[in-house]
This record gives structure tokens, C-alpha cells and sequence, in this order.
């Protein structure tokens, strides 16, 4: 079996011509800055982000499984 880890992929921060902002842990995107940071402050606190602040999310962070050697 193949062990992998989760690498955010960078993306633009715009979603159809409108400002995304996104939270630096999870990278999931917000159209608004207060939601951005309820999600990094609860990323940073327990690892993950809330179910509640998550439904609120524009745009979600494009994975690619790496292999680790």
C-alpha cells in the first residue's frame, strides 16, 4: 500500500470576477474576510474546520495525493 499526503494545489483567488478569501489551513474559500477567519480560527484550534462554517464555502481546495517515498 501507497502512503499519500494531501498537497493544496494554488489557485486564483476570484470566482466568477468576485474576491474569494480563503482560509490558510483547510484552503476552502469564503466571499467574505469574517467567515474566512471563523474558519482558520477553528481550523488552527481543533485541526479542521466546523460543518457550519464549511456549507458557507464558494469554492473548495483542489487536492493532489503525492506519493511519500
Amino acid at each position: 500500500m501507497v502512503e499519500a499526503e494531501i498537497v493544496l494545489v494554488s489557485d486564483e483567488l476570484t470566482t466568477d470576477g468576485m474576491d474569494v478569501f480563503t482560509c490558510e489551513f483547510c484552503g476552502f474559500g469564503y466571499r467574505d474576510l469574517k467567515t474566512a477567519e471563523e474558519c482558520e480560527e477553528c481550523c488552527g484550534a481543533y485541526g479542521f474546520g466546523s460543518a457550519e462554517i464549511r456549507r458557507k464555502s464558494v469554492r473548495s481546495p483542489k487536492i493532489e495525493l503525492v506519493p511519500i517515498i
